[in-house]
């Protein structure tokens, strides 16, 4: 090749490197947050009160006493310890109407 036509062919060479190494990215400007005062009132999860309180909690008892056994979903809690536990009747139908769906499910 003459070295005319080479001399015309390196820049173009140069610009296509140049120009395909580019990388372009879109920035997104990010919106900008304004920290704010919370006004609620942080809970202190090993306080005997908040333990208490959840574990008293009716629908934890009976989530608790779900248990998966010899690939079937039992809940492991009869309706004469519900009532003794304060767990409302209407309550205990729910969870037990929800066991059956978790069996029927698999």
């Amino acid at each position: 090749m003459k070295t005319k036509t080479k001399l015309k062919l390196f820049p173009a060479f140069f610009l296509l490197i140049l120009f395909s190494c580019k990388d372009v990215e879109i920035i997104e400007e990010q919106p900008k947050v304004t920290p704010t005062v919370s006004t609620t009132r942080a809970v202190d999860t090993t306080s005997d009160e908040y333990k208490h309180q959840n574990q008293s909690n009716v629908e934890n008892m009976l989530m608790d006493q779900i248990i998966y056994q010899d690939s079937v979903y039992i809940l492991n809690l009869s309706a004469e310890e519900a009532v003794d536990l304060n767990i409302p009747d209407s309550l205990y139908n729910v969870y037990t109407q929800l066991v059956n769906e978790l069996n029927t499910l698999q």
